[in-house]
């Protein structure tokens, strides 16, 4: 018995000395990024004799990591309430939605919501981004249906191990095409003229205006990638233009020729300030627009303004101030609904007039960054 004993010891003794050794081995390798794929820090820190290489505030933030590359520790949610969220999209619906959206409808949407950003791994956003740019359950006037619960089933397990916005984002973009038409891509299909474009999820996917092949215009595409990424958890809004300005030269007739048409695309919020996506993109801050011809828009000039979508009316002062951008009465829609009437005249969308942050070298923009504090601009939320 007693040997046995001392043969159990030896055993453990050799188990615990194994470990150890495993133990000092990795720590040897020094930090995560020096020895994987991980990002490389790159802030320096005196460390009175030597310096460190560590994370900066931005890259913390991004990553959810600490100065010295380990997770950062869970901090208590900051996000509204079940309630709080109910009241924020109640006050700002619009008459339409008021009579038709069900109190069943509503109460999945928040609880969803709620569920996407609690269990994700990358830092909370904002309180502000979380209400006006995850919760809402539209981005236009399309169809109100149940398309958070299928993108979120499956769109989520490709994130679980993702602990980084920009990296969520990305695998969003170039995954979620393909992943709800048995991989058939979900492609841009011209709409005509003033004709509906603002699909739904479900008739971007089936090719309800398409002939049956998956795809729409510039707007169904944004409203699919941001919805898309508010499923998992992920802010995003449409951007847009009523008419590209490119002049007499391109457009002889002005507005009326196709060359200075409407475009849509998507703006997603990726900790640390908004970045414009173009679906189907090769990346964030990507596309065909940028800089030209968003840099021929002017700011507060109607049809030639570059405008971002709100769920909250952006001129009731329920938002801090910004010198960069414009509280606007709503988007305008250049399209017609599904009655054939001209949405022109709707103004249930609200929005921000953001054209300064495409163009700031604009004399309106400028004035605007020299005069702070001026009566109607408003934040472009930028907070994590």
């Amino acid at each position: 018995m007693i040997q046995r004993i001392g043969t159990v010891v030896a055993l453990l003794t050799v188990l615990s000395e194994a470990t150890v050794g495993a133990t000092r081995g990795l720590s040897a390798l020094g930090p995560k990024w020096t020895y994987s794929d991980m990002e490389k820090p790159l802030g320096e820190k005196d460390m009175g004799g030597w310096t460190a290489a560590v994370y900066t505030p931005e890259q913390q933030a991004r990553l959810g990591v600490t100065e010295l590359g380990e997770p950062a520790p869970k901090q208590a949610s900051s996000l509204p309430s079940f309630e709080e969220t109910e009241a924020f999209l109640k006050e700002y619906q619009s008459s339409a939605d008021k009579a038709s959206v069900t109190t069943a409808y509503l109460t999945s949407n928040i609880i969803l919501a709620l569920q996407a950003v609690s269990t994700a791994q990358w830092p909370q956003p904002s309180s502000d981004i979380f209400l006006n740019d995850i919760s809402p359950y539209a981005i236009f006037t399309e169809p109100r249906t149940e398309w958070r619960q299928l993108m979120f089933n499956k769109i989520s397990p490709l994130l679980v191990n993702v602990t980084d916005l920009p990296t969520a984002i990305n695998i969003v973009n170039d995954k979620a095409w393909t992943m709800f038409t048995g991989g058939v891509a979900i492609k841009f299909i011209a709409a005509p003229p003033d004709e509906v474009n603002n699909y739904s999820v479900f008739e971007t996917i089936y090719g309800k205006y398409t002939n049956g092949a998956p795809g729409g215009s510039c707007t169904a595409l944004a409203i699919f990638l941001i919805s898309a990424l508010r499923s998992v958890g992920i802010g995003a809004r449409a951007n847009g233009v009523p008419h590209w300005d490119k002049g007499k030269k391109v457009c002889p007739n002005g507005d009326a020729d196709p060359p200075c048409g409407d475009h849509t695309w998507v703006e997603v919020h990726d900790g640390t300030g908004w970045h414009f996506l173009s679906p189907p993109s090769a990346g964030i801050d990507k596309g065909w627009f940028f800089p030209y011809p968003t840099n021929v828009q002017t700011p507060l000039a109607g049809n030639h303004s570059i405008y971002a979508t709100s769920w909250r009316k952006t001129t009731s002062g329920s938002v801090t101030e910004d010198d960069a951008t414009f509280a606007v009465d709503h988007y305008p829609m250049v399209w017609r609904n599904r009655a054939g009437v001209d949405q022109w005249n709707d103004h249930t969308v609200n929005a921000f007039d953001v054209t300064c942050h495409y163009v700031p070298e604009n004399d309106k923009c400028k004035q605007a960054l020299q005069s702070p504090g001026g009566k109607g601009r408003y934040k472009y939320i930028q907070s994590v």
